[in-house]
């Protein structure tokens, strides 16, 4: 459990930090992936429903359909091709 709460940490930690990042050196806002949705998130994961009906259990770092899971934040998964919101 405290490993859990330890990597959900650092996930919030890091999708700050991208934020920030972002903020400061692009004005383009972040897209959401089409076809995609957050079902829950919790403890360094969330739970996204696909285009197909599906649903996936991701965590940063993860890839799934050709993009790349950057980070999970308390209401959005941030992906390498879009954010996936609720």
């Amino acid at each position: 459990r405290m490993d859990q709460q330890l990597q959900h940490l650092q996930t919030v930690q890091q999708t700050r930090t991208m934020s920030r990042s972002a903020s400061s050196t692009s004005t383009v806002p972040v897209k959401n992936l089409p076809g995609w949705s957050v079902e829950s998130i919790g403890a360094g994961q969330a739970w996204i429903e696909g285009p197909s009906g599906n649903t996936h259990v991701v965590q940063a770092g993860a890839t799934l359909d050709g993009f790349r899971i950057l980070a999970i934040s308390p209401d959005q998964v941030l992906t390498s091709r879009g954010r996936i919101i609720f």
